[in-house]
C-alpha cells in the first residue's frame, strides 16, 4: 500500500531517519506506523531480508488491529512478489483477512481487505488454481466498490492494479485494458504507471492485438527504472508477444535479456514459474532452429524446474531423449526414455513415446 494512504503521523515518520526509526522500535513502539516505515525504508534500497524482520517484528507487538493487518499483508506481499515464497504469502493474507473481520467498514480496510484477497489469488494461483481464481473474484468484488464509492482515497492506484490484475488473470482481459487505460490517465505515480502498464501488455497479448502489446511494453520497459526487479517479467512478455508476431529471432533475445535480468535479482531467488517460461521457451526457439545442444541446455535447466514426478516432467524427458539421440548421444538419451517408463505416474501417451525412443536407439542404422 503507498504511503499516501497513512495518517499524518505516519506521514511524519516518513520523514525520520533509520536510526530515529530504528531507535523508536528498539524502545518498544507499539505504533505500527513506526515498522510500516522502516520497512518502506529499507525496502527502497533493497534490504528486503531485513524488511522482512521489521514487518515480523512489528507483528508480534502490541500494536493495533488494523495496524497488525497492514503489517501482515506488507509482509505478504514482499515474500510473494520479491521473495517468491509463497506459501508464507498466502498464510499471511488469510492472517490479514481474519484480523479485519471485526474491523469496520472504512475505506481503509476495504481497501486492505481487496488487497489481501488479490495476495491470496496470487500466491495460489499456480498450487490451487480453482482457490486462487476464488480469491481473484472476491478481490474485484471489494475493490471494485471501493473505486465506485471512493475515487479519492489517496492509494485508489493500488486497487485500480489489483483489480486489473486479477480480471486478467480471470480472463476479462477487456476489462483489465479498460481499468488500466483509466488509471493511466488519471495515475502520476511512476510504480502504480509501471504496473498497469504491465497488466495492459499481456491482457492486449491475451487477445492478439500483438502490435499494441509490443508498444504497451515498449513504454513499460522505457519506465521500468520505477521498479527494476519487474523487468525479468517484462523481457518474458516482450519475448511472448515477439513470438506471437512470428519474430523468433527477436523473441530468443527478449528471453536471453529476461534470464539475465532474473540473474540479477539482489536475492538471487529462483522464480519457478518464471524459469519454467523462460526454458520451455528457449528450448522450442533453439529447437525450431535445429540449435539441438542449445535446446539441449534449456531443456536440462527446465527440467530442474519440474522436481515432482508428472506429465510435464515425462514430456520434457521424452523431448531431451529426443534431442541426445539426434546429436548421437545414446546413452543420454535412454536415460531420459527409461526414466519415463521406470514413473509409475507415466500415461499412455508419454509411456509410447518412450518407448519408441528406445526402439530409435537400438535399430541398426541406415534402417528406417
Amino acid at each position: 500500500m503507498a504511503q499516501g494512504a497513512e495518517t499524518n503521523g505516519s506521514e511524519r515518520r516518513g520523514s525520520l531517519t533509520e536510526a530515529e526509526l530504528r531507535g523508536r522500535i528498539a524502545a518498544g513502539s507499539r505504533a505500527g506506523a513506526d515498522y510500516l516505515a522502516l520497512a518502506k525504508l529499507l525496502k527502497t534500497t533493497l534490504r528486503f531480508e531485513e524488511a522482512a524482520e521489521i514487518y515480523k517484528q512489528g507483528l508480534r507487538h502490541d500494536v493495533s488491529t488494523a495496524e497488525k493487518a497492514r503489517l501482515a499483508w506488507e509482509l505478504g506481499a514482499l515474500l510473494d512478489k520479491v521473495m517468491c515464497r509463497t506459501e508464507e504469502a498466502a498464510t499471511l493474507a488469510e492472517e490479514a483477512l481474519g484480523l479485519l473481520t471485526d474491523e469496520p467498514d472504512t475505506a481503509d480496510s476495504e481497501l486492505l481487505r481487496g488487497l489481501s484477497h488479490s495476495l491470496l489469488a496470487h500466491a495460489l494461483w499456480f498450487r490451487d488454481e480453482q482457490a486462487g481464481a476464488s480469491a481473484a473474484r472476491e478481490a474485484i468484488r471489494l475493490l471494485e466498490q471501493l473505486i465506485s464509492t471512493h475515487r479519492e482515497h489517496p492509494d485508489i492506484g493500488s486497487a485500480f492494479v489489483e483489480i486489473a490484475w486479477a480480471h486478467t488473470s480471470l480472463g476479462h482481459h477487456h476489462r483489465a485494458i479498460e481499468l488500466c487505460r483509466e488509471h493511466l490517465r488519471a495515475e502520476q505515480d511512476p510504480g502504480y504507471r509501471l504496473q498497469s502498464l504491465i497488466t495492459m501488455a499481456e491482457a492486449l497479448r491475451n487477445i492478439g492485438r500483438l502490435r499494441e502489446a509490443e508498444d504497451t511494453l515498449t513504454q513499460a520497459l522505457e519506465c521500468s527504472h520505477a521498479d527494476p526487479l519487474t523487468r525479468p517479467l517484462l523481457y518474458v512478455t516482450q519475448g511472448l508477444i515477439r513470438q506471437g508476431m512470428q519474430q523468433p529471432a527477436s523473441a530468443l533475445e527478449s528471453f536471453e535479456r529476461a534470464l539475465h535480468a532474473l540473474r540479477d535479482h539482489p536475492l538471487e531467488v529462483r522464480d519457478q514459474e518464471i524459469l519454467k517460461t523462460i526454458y520451455g521457451n528457449l528450448a522450442e526457439l533453439h529447437y525450431a532452429n535445429a540449435n539441438l545442444r542449445e535446446a539441449i541446455g534449456a531443456l536440462k535447466q527446465l527440467l530442474i524446474q519440474y522436481n515432482d514426478d508428472g506429465e510435464d516432467r515425462h514430456r520434457i524427458l521424452n523431448w531431451l531423449g529426443t534431442c541426445q539421440a539426434t546429436i548421437g548421444a545414446a546413452g543420454e538419451a535412454r536415460r531420459c526414455f527409461e526414466e519415463v517408463l521406470a514413473s509409475p505416474l507415466v500415461n499412455d501417451v508419454e509411456k509410447t513415446e518412450a518407448k519408441d525412443g528406445l526402439t530409435r536407439l537400438t535399430r541398426p542404422k541406415g534402417r528406417m
